[in-house]
């Protein structure tokens, strides 16, 4: 995965723009881009910690241009099709909701549920019983 994907999904999950005379913007990730990376790595370990029966490989390294996250997993069943992709989108929507829960949000905010949907959707994978949305 791609660092720049998770600053997107942040991007698109802040879901609001700055007026354009405003002093204070929020979070975005031209702005912070630096604490965000400090996030994106804490929520990777809480991810790391969840899924550990499933993970034999890891990989985190902002400083590369590409392929920033590096997961492997291993799985002892069979797997649904199209499996990759569906990890790949659980994992950067989990990060986003998680960075943008430490900055606005608290147990019961729209990213901290968002945080926990997340990682259940991702469990659910992982466990072979998929998704279907």
């Amino acid at each position: 995965m791609n660092l720049s994907d998770v600053y997107a999904a942040i991007d698109a999950e802040g879901i609001w723009t700055p007026a354009p005379n405003a002093t204070a913007y929020g979070i975005t990730t031209e702005l912070n881009e630096t604490i965000i990376r400090r996030r994106v790595a804490e929520g990777l370990n809480h991810l790391r910690s969840r899924m550990a029966g499933y993970l034999c490989g890891f990989n985190f390294n902002p400083e590369l241009e590409e392929e920033n996250i590096v997961m492997v997993f291993e799985f002892r069943h069979p797997q649904r099709e199209g499996l990759d992709e569906l990890l790949r989108a659980g994992i950067v929507d989990a990060l986003a909701h998680y960075v943008l829960m430490c900055f606005y949000g608290t147990d019961d905010s729209l990213h901290a549920v968002g945080w926990r949907r997340a990682c259940a959707r991702l469990m659910l994978l992982l466990c072979g019983g998929g998704v279907n949305r």
